[in-house]
C-alpha cells in the first residue's frame, strides 16, 4: 500500500559547466522506486527526440547537441511499481559555445 500517487514537480535542468548538465525534481508520493530518468534533444524546427543511453541526472553534452536544446525529463515511479506520467523541464537556452569551439578546431568531444 502507498500513500498516494507518485508525482514529481519542479523538473529543471542547470548548467554545472560548458558541458556538464544535472537534472532534478521534487519527488512525492511515498517510496520512490525506480523512476525512470530520460533526455531529450530539442532540434531547431520543435521537434523532441529522445538522447539513446542518457538515464542518469547529469548530461555531458556531446557534439551531437550543438544547435539542439536539451530536455531532462522524469518519470516517477512508487516503490510497489505504480508509474506515473513524464514530466520534462523546459529546454535549456542551446548556447553550447565549448561545443562550437572545439567543432570549429576539428576536435570533437571525448566524453
Amino acid at each position: 500500500m502507498h500513500l498516494g500517487f507518485p508525482v514529481v514537480s519542479r523538473v529543471n535542468v542547470k548548467a554545472l559547466s560548458l558541458y556538464s548538465y544535472p537534472g532534478e525534481g521534487i519527488y512525492f508520493g511515498g517510496y520512490e522506486g525506480s523512476s525512470i530518468i530520460s533526455w531529450f534533444r530539442e532540434n531547431m524546427d520543435g521537434t523532441s527526440v529522445p538522447i539513446n543511453g542518457a538515464n542518469s541526472y547529469i548530461y555531458e553534452v556531446t557534439d551531437e547537441d550543438y544547435n539542439c536544446r536539451l530536455i531532462f525529463g522524469y518519470t516517477p515511479v512508487h516503490s510497489d511499481l505504480v508509474v506515473r506520467e513524464l514530466k520534462m523541464s523546459e529546454p535549456t537556452n542551446g548556447n553550447y559555445e565549448g561545443i562550437k569551439k572545439l567543432l570549429s578546431e576539428g576536435a570533437g568531444l571525448e566524453v
